[in-house]
């Protein structure tokens, strides 16, 4: 599943819209996670925490870190390490995505974002192998600085630039985290 909303995320016009697609092959994002082992995501996912610097909370079974390495502006990340697939979201996994997601979005408003993509990655249902991975990226706003979040060195030469320290989304995401909990 994904999402695009307003303009500068791909969105023709002006509302928000989710997106799902089903293909008998991967796209190259949902080959990569799929060949990763669970157990590798779990213990990367631990480090982070325990490092600190880019883990930002826990919300129930969901775990929210800041990109190690981003795809694109602001990315973070949640993992669901009791689902591998949306049809096994329960209630408070499905509670703990929704806030937190709600937190990103305002974290961007914050940063003067007003535009973001989304996708969930999940593999096949009863799938107790894999777990559901949520990323959500902020979207440079065109406006009067006329700037695009994309650039020559992501179109020609497959390298990512982003404006903002994963560390420091994180910590700013970890306060925007406690203020939505308060």
């Amino acid at each position: 599943m994904n999402a695009n909303q307003l303009p500068p995320s791909g969105s023709s016009i002006f509302h928000p819209h989710l997106q799902g697609s089903a293909h008998p092959l991967p796209t190259t994002a949902q080959r990569l996670f799929a060949e990763l082992e669970p157990r590798r995501v779990r213990r990367y996912v631990e480090l982070e925490r325990t490092s600190g610097e880019r883990f930002i909370v826990s919300s129930g079974p969901v775990e929210w870190l800041a990109s190690f390495a981003p795809t694109g502006l602001g990315e973070i990340r949640a993992f669901v390490g009791e689902a591998g697939s949306t049809a096994d979201l329960d209630a408070e996994a499905i509670a703990g995505l929704g806030s937190g997601l709600s937190a990103v979005l305002r974290l961007y408003a914050d940063l003067g974002f007003q535009s973001f993509n989304l996708a969930i990655h999940s593999a096949a249902v009863g799938n107790e192998d894999a777990m559901v991975v949520l990323r959500v990226i902020a979207r440079a706003y065109f406006g009067p600085l006329l700037r695009s979040d994309a650039m020559w060195s992501e179109r020609l030469h497959s390298e990512v630039t982003t404006d903002i320290y994963p560390e420091t989304v994180a910590e700013l995401a970890r306060a925007m985290f406690a203020r939505m909990a308060s």
